[in-house]
């Protein structure tokens, strides 16, 4: 379905955005409270693939009080859940013939439901059109590997996670044209990120070393100067402590740098000295060019969207803690208020270690400190992840729907603007529905 840029900013107000304007006039329902915004993340298989299917989703979404649905539209494979006319070959094979986000656009906008389209952004497959197509935009371990060669618990992990960094590459040439089509197609209230960092489930700090990221580290930090002279200048010592002395900017690379084979110069990057004799510090500026590489995607994401349609909101789900999210991750989400609308953080109880009082607890601090970690600039719904909570009662135990109501209640406790909910796969799960009707009655 193809709109015009005024269609496009005549769709209806989003839900979401909605909730920066009621947190920043303090709008309030009849009963005085502040005004909450209910979502749920879905999946494609929520919806189906017919417009029957899709109709009775909305309708059951409708009688659970949700303001916005955030429907996945880029899987971790690759598989797109669009009618995609730039990548036509990436569109999954259930949906070749079935439009879902057209329909789930116009059933939801019906019945007054927010549309928002995830996008898993930076993880692809073996068998993903991205990865054939373009192997070489791939992230490299220091020995040349992909991120699917590395061990997962008990099994391998089965994800390609491209560079975010390369320059041509996946986020310029795939991603961000992705965005520019969903933006400019659909008359949809959002586009959400997802997967918006580096692999830090499986191997944190190994990634990335492809031979675009070991040319351009050095040279974001200016750690080696290209002007010359080729060697490494010894450092002058006027101040007592040798750290002191960094301002004078030595070429921190050691010579024959360039001759270093892709191990070696990972280990200098990682291990190495900034300063000889000093600490081994270097990893530091690892970790700040991948929090650099994330936060300028995020920047021209927000940038190509407005252009197209300033009012389609731009959101994320986000680790519960951006400080050391960014250092595992490269995800320091709390320096994106300027170009997020909304943060979802997922304060998942598999996030958490001890038992389910103690993740109520910490669901109420954290969410507090994400408030304050975002300085309140910027909406905040609470994402809860509800397979997740029932960990005691196991695969047979039945779920017991005041564990739902308790964990939207801690994080209620610390007023957030909204609750997201994630169900992983089928929101019939678990009674939810019945449930939320309860929860989120206005």
């Amino acid at each position: 379905m193809q709109i015009t840029r005024r269609e496009a900013a005549s769709a209806v107000t989003s839900a979401l955005g909605l909730a920066q304007v009621r947190a920043q006039q303090g709008e309030r329902t009849p009963a005085g409270r502040r005004r909450e915004t209910h979502a749920v993340w879905a999946s494609a298989s929520d919806a189906g693939t017919t417009v029957e299917s899709v109709r009775s989703f909305v309708a059951q979404l409708k009688r659970a009080h949700i303001h916005a649905v955030v429907m996945n539209a880029k899987e971790t494979n690759g598989s797109l859940y669009w009618h995609s006319k730039r990548f036509p070959q990436a569109i999954s094979p259930r949906h070749r013939d079935f439009d879902m986000v057209a329909n789930l656009v116009r059933e939801g906008h019906d019945q007054g439901i927010e549309v928002h389209l995830w996008l898993c952004d930076f993880p692809e497959s073996q068998n993903s059109a991205a990865f054939r197509e373009h192997p070489a935009w791939a992230q490299l371990s220091p020995e040349g590997k992909l991120t699917n060669t590395e061990p997962l618990f008990n099994r391998q992990y089965n994800s390609i996670w491209m560079c975010p960094a390369q320059r041509p590459g996946y986020t310029d040439q795939w991603l961000l044209p992705m965005i520019e089509e969903l933006a400019s197609s659909y008359a949809i209230d959002g586009i959400h990120h997802d997967y918006v960092r580096y692999c830090g489930d499986a191997a944190p700090d190994s990634y990335c070393f492809c031979d675009y990221c070991l040319k351009q580290i050095p040279r974001h930090a200016l750690l080696h100067w290209e002007t010359g002279p080729n060697e490494r200048q010894r450092v002058e010592i006027v101040r007592p402590r040798l750290e002191a002395n960094w301002e004078a900017t030595p070429d921190m690379l050691p010579a024959g740098w360039e001759q270093y084979d892709r191990r070696e110069k990972a280990d200098l990057i990682l291990n190495g000295r900034t300063l000889p004799g000093g600490p081994p510090d270097m990893r530091y500026f690892f970790y700040d060019y991948r929090v650099d590489q994330i936060t300028r995607f995020v920047r021209e994401a927000w940038d190509r969207v407005k252009r197209i349609n300033p009012r389609i909101q731009l959101s994320a789900a986000v680790f519960k803690n951006p400080i050391q999210s960014g250092r595992y991750l490269g995800q320091k989400w709390s320096d994106w208020t300027s170009w997020i609308d909304v943060f979802m953080p997922m304060n998942y109880r598999s996030h958490f270690l001890g038992d389910f009082q103690t993740y109520l607890d910490h669901l109420t601090e954290i969410t507090a400190r994400q408030l304050e970690w975002t300085r309140h600039e910027k909406p905040l719904c609470a994402g809860i992840f509800t397979s997740d909570l029932y960990k005691e009662e196991g695969q047979s135990g039945g779920y017991p729907p005041e564990k739902l109501k308790r964990a939207i209640d801690a994080a209620r406790a610390a007023k957030p603007d909204g609750i997201v909910l994630f169900s992983a796969g089928s929101l019939t799960r678990q009674n939810l529905w019945t449930t939320l009707e309860s929860v989120f009655a206005d």
